[in-house]
């Protein structure tokens, strides 16, 4: 099954010491490495840094156009509390439709302080929604 070999020994009889290196170090291939290091270098640069900072700029110009828009928006509505606060004179339209329906509160009391207060004294007074009752001692 299994042979058993004899010990043989080589037998070439000459040794060639002669051996090509190849290196990097070698002009043949350090030239055409160094310039494709050079494209892969140029195109980082272009696309990674130049790129980046290009968009950098736009973003940042786009904002400071923004801002100039946004404070002259600002400088525009300065006074927009003051306007507000006349329109509102006027006109119920911050209110909801339930609101809108009722009475104004200080015409009711207005109205008590006119024709019932000089006739009676009043005791209490409670308004809810466009009910108001109020409880009246020493009528005469």
């Amino acid at each position: 099954m299994f042979t058993v070999r004899k010990n043989e020994y080589p037998s070439k009889q000459t040794v060639n010491l002669v051996f090509r290196e190849r290196s990097i170090n070698s002009p043949s291939r350090a030239i055409p490495a160094f310039l494709l290091f050079l494209v892969f270098l140029a195109l980082f640069v272009r696309f990674g840094v130049q790129g980046q900072l290009q968009k950098m700029t736009s973003a940042q110009a786009s904002l400071e156009k923004v801002q100039a828009d946004l404070s002259g928006l600002v400088e525009y509505n300065r006074d927009y509390e003051a306007v507000r606060e006349q329109y509102s004179q006027y006109f119920n339209d911050y209110l909801n439709e339930d609101e809108a329906v009722l009475r104004d509160r200080l015409d009711v009391l207005t109205l008590l302080e006119e024709c019932v207060m000089n006739q009676a004294d009043l005791s209490s007074i409670s308004i809810q929604g466009n009910i108001c009752r109020i409880s009246i001692t020493d009528v005469p």
